[in-house]
């Protein structure tokens, strides 16, 4: 039968018995199908794994001086250790037009030669979306988790103890572009650190919400105001001030204390030219602890941050910063400042360098307690061939506290990488 120029390329339901099918039904699935292969093959499905092998030589596992702490932790007075650490991570990506839709994780086992009762296994999970709905609103959504072995430096006393803590994390955010030259931003955290061992009792059940509006029509300046409002549950030891811990002081009695935090910063950014930004926040903190007025805070805090490309080859981060917050023994707080300074080069497409250096200054108030720690990171990347690298790398570690334990370590290392 030869068809008129009129008649419908899918058939009338008149024109044949009812069939158990809808034609009509069959040409929208058609269609639905043609959008969405034409929406796969603009989608992008992307997955990263590797395998590495991460030798590492620590003069200082314990984090201690030599003396009696150390010996009554390490009877032989040792207290370096080599480390092999097996690492396998996946980064698993969706991105259909500006969403992206993201899964990673990593896994590490840890084998000490000497120390080997603290071998053990870590893991580390973050999923999340970051999405644009149009040209004036955008938002993200994350969450995070990790296990991990407390840190020597973490815990009230040095310990040969295999102790872990958990931390969990949430966080949304949401922004509007109301004018061309206005941008409102919002985000909420959620916080969890969990820590029940002796030699580190902790918990930490904080919430952060923070607003902000950014002016961005002064060219080259992009200008703003941010609010934040912290609150949150702590549970950890009741330390005396100027008390140095001992062994045979734990367990250590617990306090728990509820802290509200208010936060006002003005925000400026100014971006020099192509090679040169420069990002800064000033403002004030207020801290309260119901039950403690001593651990009551209040303060001028900031960030300042310069970034420079010197060339196609160096770039070089400089910061300054100071933080208020609460120290865990509930009878003091805690004035946090420092410096930072680091260097990128990458001189040929396989090899990229990176050299980190802080000093951070933390000053206890109602105590006499002070400490002062610097910290040098130092890697060299060889990608030797495409899914092959080799990365030397160097810590340094030096803490001096006035009441508490003071100790320099240097971790050196040595990795290499398989990627596939």
């Amino acid at each position: 039968m030869t068809r008129t120029p009129t008649e419908s390329a899918c058939p009338s339901r008149h024109d044949q018995p009812a069939p158990l099918v809808s034609p009509r039904a069959v040409c929208a699935y058609v269609a639905l199908g043609v959008l969405l292969t034409q929406a796969a093959a603009a989608a992008e499905l992307k997955l990263d794994t590797s395998l590495a092998a991460v030798g590492q030589y620590d003069s200082n596992v314990l984090r201690v001086e030599p003396g009696p702490v150390l010996t009554a932790v390490s009877p032989s007075g040792e207290t370096s250790d080599r480390v092999l650490n097996a690492v396998a991570t996946a980064n698993l990506q969706y991105k259909l037009d500006r969403q992206r839709l993201y899964v990673m994780g990593d896994a590490t086992r840890q084998w000490y030669k000497r120390f080997n009762q603290l071998n053990h296994d870590e893991y580390s999970a973050t999923g999340g979306l970051d999405w644009t709905g149009a040209d004036w609103i955008d938002g993200t959504f994350s969450v995070h988790q990790d296990h991990r072995m407390v840190p020597e430096a973490a815990r009230l006393v040095p310990s040969l103890s295999l102790d872990f803590q958990t931390d969990q994390n949430a966080s949304a955010g949401l922004n509007v572009n109301v004018a061309p030259q206005w941008r409102m931003e919002s985000k909420f955290d959620w916080i969890k650190q969990d820590s029940p061992s002796i030699t580190a009792p902790f918990y930490l059940n904080e919430r952060d919400y923070t607003v902000a509006g950014k002016y961005l029509g002064l060219g080259q300046v992009a200008m703003g105001l941010q609010l934040q409002y912290q609150d949150g549950v702590f549970t950890g030891p009741i330390v005396p001030p100027n008390t140095v811990v001992t062994l045979a002081m734990l367990p250590l009695p617990q306090g728990t204390s509820q802290f509200h935090q208010y936060n006002e910063d003005l925000t400026v950014d100014y971006t020099v030219n192509q090679m040169s930004k420069l990002t800064s926040k000033l403002g004030a903190s207020q801290r309260r602890v119901p039950g403690s007025p001593n651990a009551a805070a209040n303060g001028f805090t900031g960030e300042l941050q310069y970034k420079r490309t010197v060339s196609a080859l160096t770039k070089v981060t400089l910061g300054v910063f100071r933080r208020l917050q609460t120290f865990p023994s509930f009878s003091d707080y805690v004035t946090e400042s420092g410096a930072s300074a680091q260097l990128d080069w990458q001189p040929t497409l396989k090899l990229y360098t990176s050299v980190l250096a802080q000093y951070i200054d933390d000053s206890y108030h109602g105590s006499d307690r002070s400490d002062k720690l610097a910290l040098l990171d130092a890697g060299v990347n060889y990608q030797w061939f495409e899914h092959f690298s080799l990365k030397p790398g160097f810590h340094f570690e030096d803490r001096k506290s006035s009441t508490t334990y003071s100790y320099i370590d240097r971790i050196y290392s040595l990795e290499a990488k398989l990627m596939f």
